[in-house]
């Protein structure tokens, strides 16, 4: 599919410098970031003063079922 698209001039020079310093095209890099945008979406973003604890029980031998019992307990 053939799509034309205006950007200003700043954000112009910027994808192509970005381009040329991964050494590719300008197309590849918009396909790129637009590829990573859509996976994003309906996921939940985290806020960001909470996004450091993603993943921090990983490991830790609490299950998230445990985790969400513990979080019901105290606040419900």
């Amino acid at each position: 599919m053939r799509l034309t698209i205006k950007l200003n001039d700043k954000l112009a020079k910027a994808l192509e410098e970005k381009a040329k310093k991964k050494n590719k095209k300008i197309e590849e890099i918009i396909v790129e970031v637009l590829e990573k945008d859509l996976k994003q979406v309906g996921k939940q973003e985290l806020p960001p003063n909470a996004a450091f604890l993603a993943g921090l029980l990983k490991d830790s031998g609490v299950s998230e079922e445990d985790y969400k019992k513990y979080l019901e307990k105290k606040y419900l």
